[in-house]
């Protein structure tokens, strides 16, 4: 018996936590992209109404393979699943209607195309993004002491999961999805908001930052994009190396797409050493 058979029998009895596990355990790099949309099932089946980390893991896992299922039912209705219950009834749409041109008369694929027509037509009442703005920086005015002393620790690497889960929740406030880093410069301490490349969100961040109490920015810098660094420089044991040090040439490629080639002589002894770290 095969994982993917073995995993059908574990779905049929509702055991979806065995289906994880057992997936789970597979090196990412050695599975398949069915494998990939199974586990990306079984988190869908799993996760409660609300539990939005199951469903974004969903889609993180079966959006590399869009290519390799096209006109798939199974795929589509599993990303529009994942987005129905992340109250993101648009792009859930779109998935549900692919699935539906690919198994034509499915009742339940209907009846989910049917919902997200009508929550479109009719939205439930949400709460404006004035409002979520202003909520989320309350909850960070009264996080961000927390999220400083986890910045500070020697070992924030371990207490990185908890710094960037606890930041997280935050911003779910205001934001249906947000991407960020947070960081210390040597001066405040800093929270990037990141549009990737979204024009649409790029309004929504800048109006979030403009927004920030003083307060907060008394400690922290709340910025959209990474800002320049002036003097910037890395250290590998005794080798330093600056912006100064290194030639960089840009090639464009497509129309959002840019190539860059770097060259470091200091990093040359290094890369004879460790090239993963050079």
């Amino acid at each position: 018996m095969t994982l993917l058979e073995q995993c059908q029998i574990w779905n049929d009895n509702d055991e979806y936590q065995k289906i994880i596990d057992a997936i789970e355990a597979v090196p990412a790099e050695e599975r398949t992209p069915e494998l990939d949309s199974e586990l990306a099932r079984a988190y869908n089946n799993a996760a409660d109404v609300g539990d939005r980390e199951l469903f974004e893991k969903a889609i993180a896992l079966l959006k590399p393979h869009e290519a390799y299922f096209a006109g798939d039912h199974k795929w589509n209705f599993r990303m529009g699943y994942a987005y129905y219950y992340l109250d993101q009834e648009g792009p859930a749409l779109h998935y549900f209607e692919q699935a539906l041109a690919a198994r034509p008369g499915d009742r339940d694929t209907q009846g989910l195309i049917d919902d997200c027509r009508s929550r479109l037509a009719f939205p439930r009442f949400r709460k404006n993004f004035r409002t979520r703005t202003v909520e989320a920086w309350v909850a960070f005015q009264r996080e961000e002491g927390d999220l400083r002393r986890l910045l500070d620790r020697e070992d924030r690497q371990a207490a990185g999961e908890e710094l960037v889960a606890r930041c997280q929740e935050i911003l779910h406030t205001a934001f249906a999805d947000v991407a960020f880093e947070l960081g210390f410069n040597g001066e405040k301490y800093e929270l990037i908001l990141s549009p990737e490349g979204d024009k649409a969100k790029l309004f929504e961040l800048v109006y979030f930052c403009r927004r920030a109490p003083a307060s907060i920015l008394e400690h922290w810098n709340i910025c959209v994009g990474r800002q320049t660094s002036r003097g910037f420089s890395l250290k590998l044991g005794d080798c330093e190396v600056s912006g100064k040090d290194v030639q960089v040439w840009v090639e464009k490629r497509e129309e959002r797409e840019a190539a860059l080639t770097l060259y470091c002589e200091k990093l040359l002894p290094v890369l004879a050493e460790d090239e993963g770290r050079a």
